[in-house]
């Protein structure tokens, strides 16, 4: 190889040292044999030849040389990977840790940084060692080996590509993951079980903690205080009590940070305790000492009047009843001292000042106290004594009361028309009872104070309800004349006499009720003027029928011998003195005939009102625009036989006089409106039915006269049709009166006159062709009404012949033609030659039969030869 390489490095000099070399060759040359020349060439051409063969493997070296390397740095980044998995599997107590911080979020505890973050920057290490080996310069692509492996070398290996796709390199990366994931699940599991579990609570309450909320909470009570505090002082003691670091696989967890957070919590949170306790006792405290003072004022008194010294007597029971209360809150205010002492807490001089004159001023009240409850038992005879002479003097005044109701103006009967007055002196009594009564609940409860059995004060209660019974009796006499006054007086048709009668009952009720127990001349007016116009009260319920008119009031005034005219205005004390009690007869009757004429008029309005809502359906006859014809009928004619024989019945009743004239202009309308439908309900079926006749032109020149008269009904028919679709109001139809009706008579009489000849039409065709006999007036009507077209024929031919089922036409050349004819069982009979099917349907069916006896008389003999 070192001589190819001399010899390929020879045969690259310059040209001088060629031309040289080249005389250096020709002078030995000329010295050697011609076999000694041969045969160096020979071994020249040898060498040649394999330095070339070595110099095309150079290339392929290069490379090999360069795969070599590429794959020594991808083993070394490899090995360098699970080098690093196995530094991290290894136990360490005091060697590297990876620090993670533990922190509470809201709702979750979380390390910083997370897992998620930890394995990223392991992932970044490893993407730094491949892109290390990665950037080492590779062989092929300096510059010297550049020019032997250009155009040879396009796929060099990718170091990083080889790395990545390494099944040991990606075993490790997912190891080295996995690592880090299992250490932080222990890690979550320890901090779970040693962090979360025992300081979560701590860190949400003291969190969560708001002073100002507290103070304002309800239901604070020494107990509260003294358990909140106490557990805020367990907090201290776990808080400061956290470990602060904990080593856990590759992972150093500290709580430091956390510990340093959550200290001034919980101290903030005592501090604010202690606080609050504080101010509370100060202020409890003062309280309690002005409330001392206030209840010692309150004993220290002395009365002697009988209204003071129950009073006095009323405040000492009371504050005796809250002593127990008293000692209670002073014991409080003690215990939240002591409470704050306990905590270490120091107690302002002015607070241990203020507490010390709560005690003098709780001893101070307990001796007063003790010297007004001796003064109450000295006092307490002579004070009940007092009391029982002003209920002797309270009793004889109950009693000057109720002899006063029983006399002077309470029972005179002068008083009855005007009792103002009376009202006004019942005003008074009514002062004094209630001062009574007043005086009467004191000294009951003064009774009470001094341990003596209350007195009952039957005379209060006699008293009271004579009152209430005299007051009641000028109460009732005061409405009945204020409401007398008005059933006289008022206009006697805005009356509501139903009203007044109820009230009548009720103040004759009351007025016995009164004189029962009353008994005097008052009771008995009151009595006595109920009484009267309550036997006037079924006249007065007569005339306050509501449904009296003008014509009924003309009559009973008539009776009267009075003068009445429209909207008259009148009072009932006017029909009194017309002396309308002398005709309770008349006025029942009147009366009687007012409702049966209502009833009447109801119905009849019931009828009006029927018909104000009633229209007739109008239908597109055939789906053509503005032709229309009329849907059911039958919800008319229902409502139009229940009408009519309600009229009947009315027209039959003893109180149609009044209603009379309304009730039969109603029947007339009813009775023409039935007529005009059933003569428009026959104008329609006939005009449909005709209407799909004449329609062909075919009948319109049979028949050219009949045609021409139902064009003028069916002009007359489509106007009429077109009016009732525009306003379809039913009663509306007669508005004009019979004329709708005589159209549509005289309509019905010229549609019969066109069937009648269209009928007379029909019966010459079937007598020119009698087999027509067979077919319906509407089958026939069919068929000529379409004579130019012969195949109409065909779906009636098996009624007009036994079982001619079809025939057969001809077609081009022999259009016209009817060549044969087919039988129901599918058999063809020839009908010969030029039959044709020309003019009148009734003739070349005539034909055609003629034909058919023919053909068939001829097959026949045919057979029958056949047969011999």
């Amino acid at each position: 190889t070192e001589n190819v390489a001399n010899l390929a490095s020879s045969a690259d000099r310059d040209d001088g040292n060629a031309d040289n070399a080249a005389n250096l060759f020709s002078a030995v040359e000329k010295n050697k044999s011609m076999v000694a020349l041969k045969a160096e060439m020979a071994d020249r051409k040898r060498i040649l030849k394999q330095a070339e063969q070595e110099a095309s493997m150079l290339a392929d070296f290069i490379r090999i040389v360069d795969y070599l390397l590429v794959e020594c740095l991808a083993e070394k980044a490899i090995d360098t990977t699970a080098s690093f998995l196995s530094a991290l599997k290894q136990e360490r107590r005091n060697g590297m840790h990876f620090v993670t911080t533990v922190q509470f979020a809201p709702t979750a505890t979380v390390f910083s940084p997370p897992c998620a973050d930890l394995q990223k920057m392991f992932m970044s290490v490893l993407d730094a060692i491949i892109g290390t080996v990665n950037s080492v310069q590779r062989i092929v692509y300096t510059r010297p080996f550049t020019e032997h492996v250009v155009g040879i070398v396009k796929d060099a290996p990718n170091i990083q590509t080889i790395i990545r796709n390494s099944r040991m390199f990606q075993q490790s990366l997912a190891d080295i993951k996995s690592k880090i994931s299992a250490d932080f699940e222990q890690a979550e599991n320890y901090v779970q079980s040693n962090v979360t579990s025992e300081f979560r609570a701590i860190y949400d309450d003291t969190k969560s903690w708001n002073y100002e909320k507290f103070k304002h909470a309800e239901g604070l009570t020494f107990l509260r205080f003294r358990s909140e505090m106490g557990r805020v002082k367990e907090y201290e003691g776990k808080v400061e009590g956290m470990r602060s670091k904990h080593m856990l696989g590759i992972l150093e967890i500290d709580c430091k940070q956390l510990r340093n957070i959550m200290t001034p919590m919980v101290a903030q949170k005592m501090s604010d305790m202690k606080e609050f306790v504080r101010d509370l006792a100060k202020a409890m405290t003062s309280k309690q000492l002005v409330d001392i003072r206030k209840r010692g004022q309150t004993i220290s008194a002395r009365p002697h009047s009988l209204k003071d010294f129950a009073g006095y007597v009323e405040s000492i029971t009371n504050l005796k009843s809250k002593e127990k209360s008293l000692n209670k809150h002073v014991e409080t205010v003690e215990k939240m001292y002591n409470l704050l002492k306990h905590h270490h807490v120091t107690i302002p001089p002015e607070d241990e000042v203020q507490l010390d004159d709560l005690h003098q001023a709780l001893d101070q009240y307990k001796m007063d106290m003790e010297a007004a409850m001796k003064f109450k038992e000295d006092l307490l005879p002579e004070m009940s004594t007092s009391l029982g002479l002003s209920i002797n003097r309270l009793n004889q005044n109950l009693d000057a009361i109720t002899a006063s109701l029983a006399e002077g103006v309470y029972i005179d009967v002068s008083n009855f028309e005007d009792p103002a007055p009376v009202l006004e002196e019942l005003e008074g009594a009514k002062a004094k009872l209630d001062s009574v009564e007043e005086k009467a609940h004191q000294y009951k409860k003064f009774q009470e104070l001094f341990n003596l059995v209350p007195e009952e004060y039957e005379n209060l209660q006699i008293a009271t309800d004579k009152y209430e019974m005299t007051d009641k009796l000028w109460q009732t006499v005061n409405k009945w004349n204020e409401q007398y006054d008005s059933w006289m007086t008022d206009d006697f048709t805005t009356l509501d006499v139903e009203e007044i009668n109820k009230e009548v009952q009720i103040f004759f009720k009351e007025s016995f009720s009164l004189h029962r127990k009353l008994d005097n001349e008052v009771t008995g007016k009151l009595k006595e003027k109920t009484n009267e116009f309550k036997l006037k009260m079924n006249v007065v319920l007569e005339l306050g029928n509501p449904n009296m008119k003008d014509r009924h009031w003309e009559k009973i005034y008539g009776a009267l011998q009075q003068t009445y005219y429209e909207n008259l205005t009148f009072a009932l004390e006017e029909l009194l003195s017309y002396g309308i009690l002398n005709h309770q007869d008349l006025v029942s009757e009147v009366s009687g005939a007012a409702s049966g004429e209502a009833q009447l008029e109801d119905s009849l309005s019931t009828i009006q009102n029927g018909w104000a809502d009633m229209n007739f359906t109008c239908l597109n006859h055939r789906d053509q625009a503005n032709i229309y014809i009329l849907g059911s009928l039958e919800d008319i004619f229902t409502l139009l036989e229940d009408n009519q024989v309600t009229l009947q019945t009315m027209m039959g009743s003893r109180f149609i006089m009044g209603v009379r004239d309304d009730v039969e202009a109603w029947a007339k309308k009813l009775g023409l409106l039935s007529e005009t439908l059933d003569e428009w309900v026959t104008c329609q079926r006939n005009w449909m039915y005709l209407e799909t006749i004449f329609c062909a032109e075919d009948i319109q020149k049979q028949l050219p006269v009949e045609s021409q008269k139902f064009m003028v009904v069916d002009k007359m028919w489509k106007n009429i049709m077109k009016q009732t679709a525009d306003a379809p109001l039913v009663i509306g139809s007669i508005e004009d009166g019979p004329s709708l009706l005589e159209k549509f008579q005289q309509a019905n009489a010229t549609l019969e006159s066109v069937q009648k000849s269209l009928e007379d039409y029909l019966e010459t065709k079937r007598m020119a062709f009698p087999r027509f006999y067979f077919l319906s007036n509407d089958e026939l009507l069919e068929i000529l009404s379409q004579a130019k077209d012969p195949h109409a024929v065909q779906p009636h031919l098996r009624k007009c012949f036994d079982n001619i089922v079809s025939l057969d036409f001809g077609s081009g050349q022999q259009d016209g033609l009817i060549l044969a004819m087919n039988s129901g069982e599918g058999e063809k009979v020839e009908l010969g030659s030029n039959l044709r099917a020309r003019g009148a349907v009734e003739t070349w069916l005539t034909n055609v039969e003629t034909r058919m006896k023919l053909s068939l008389h001829e097959k026949m003999k045919l057979g029958l030869l056949d047969y011999d």
